[in-house]
């Protein structure tokens, strides 16, 4: 059964990188055509990651505890962290970019392995066999996460994913961490992605790397409220009620007429 892209509800809460108010979502009119451009790529990456998270939370509280016949497929559940994985690489890009914040400064620490991993991915047809196949490495990476069915349980479940085919389950590298923290009010958390990297030389040792999801997202979070009281900060003396408009949908409603029609 085909899997559908639909957020059911159980996790989202609404909150949002970009808030409504956003100079990023409402860029001022004092603003050159370049800075707005530049803005609306943040937004539109960071958005997308916003809809990939709540949407991979959700599948993955279904994958363990719906009643539904059919539960989210593995690549739907990778499939959206795979798209944070790529948009947060574009995001921290035009960051590096438009901003000229050079990879040695410290906002980057939170990403550290990011840009590997999507790396490895662009060029996985390199390293199908050196890497991945002579070490029963997972071809799409290893996901896990620890999931509680309510806010108030005291206990819960930590899930690991293994994406491709395997001959023996004891060879299989996955694995998950526990999370170490007193049991709160979430019902997912713990998202960690470990995938392989390319060796920095044609001989080099594999490498392993890990992300943890959640992590990833709160520092997006932290940093675009920082870009954000920075962008506000410049706008203090300047009248910035007029805003651009953004995302325009045109409707064309026509006849279609055959040529074999009269």
């Amino acid at each position: 059964m085909r899997e559908e892209l639909t957020i059911i509800g159980y996790l989202y809460n609404g909150k949002m990188l970009i808030k409504d108010t956003s100079p990023f979502r409402k860029p001022p009119l004092i603003l050159l055509p370049e800075q707005v451009i530049t803005l609306d790529a943040i937004r539109y990456s960071l958005e997308i990651c916003d809809i990939s998270y709540s949407r991979l939370k959700d599948n993955l509280y279904r994958f363990n505890f719906s009643n539904e016949k059919s539960k989210p497929s593995f690549p739907l559940l990778y499939s959206d962290v795979w798209t944070i994985i790529q948009h947060l690489t574009l995001f921290l890009k035009i960051v590096k970019t438009q901003f000229k914040i050079t990879q040695d400064n410290p906002i980057y620490e939170p990403f550290e392995g990011l840009f590997e991993i999507r790396n490895a991915a662009q060029h996985i047809d390199e390293t199908l066999t050196d890497i991945l196949s002579k070490n029963n490495y997972s071809v799409y990476g290893n996901l896990s996460w620890y999931a509680q069915e309510k806010t108030d349980s005291k206990k819960g479940v930590i899930t690991s994913l293994y994406s491709g085919s395997f001959s023996n389950k004891e060879e299989v590298k996955a694995s998950a961490t526990i999370p170490s923290r007193n049991f709160q009010d979430q019902l997912i958390e713990q998202i960690e992605f470990k995938g392989i990297v390319r060796p920095s030389h044609r001989n080099g040792l594999k490498k392993e790397r890990i992300l943890v999801i959640d992590k990833l997202m709160s520092s997006t979070e932290q940093l675009i409220e920082f870009f954000e009281s920075q962008l506000i900060s410049q706008f203090e003396n300047h009248n910035v009620k007029e805003k651009h408009v953004s995302d325009l949908a045109v409707n064309l409603f026509v006849d279609i007429q055959y040529s074999n029609e009269k």
